[in-house]
């Protein structure tokens, strides 16, 4: 069973998410913020990240620093509101997917399988 940690500010997207991403066997922490989100990767064996980019505290700040901690974990990053130039940014961070909301659940499991497993 591959490990998730799904971050995302809007509770009931989160919900929705998690409980879709478990139905197919994943284990998934969720957080609603990008502190809870890192505050999970220090004590959980994670294998995939997917975050969202728009959230209150900064999201694309989080998503640096996760990529600066050189963790083993792919980055999905999920937003509703990132144009070319600021995809191409989040890619250059070292992101391995960007996905546009709306998201089925459907995309987001192949990114994490691609993800985790190339």
């Amino acid at each position: 069973m591959q490990n998730v940690l799904l971050i995302d500010n809007e509770l009931n997207y989160l919900s929705a998410l998690k409980e879709g991403l478990e139905q197919r066997g994943y284990y998934v922490k969720a957080a609603e913020n990008g502190y809870d989100g890192y505050l999970i990767l220090r004590t959980e064996p994670i294998d995939c990240v997917i975050t969202d980019l728009a959230m209150p505290g900064g999201g694309e700040q989080f998503v640096r620093h996760l990529i600066s901690l050189s963790l083993p974990a792919p980055i999905i990053v999920i937003t509703g509101n990132a144009d070319e130039k600021e995809a191409a940014r989040i890619r250059r961070y070292g992101a391995k997917t960007l996905l546009h909301k709306p998201v089925t659940l459907n995309e987001v499991d192949a990114a994490v399988t691609k993800a985790i497993f190339g």
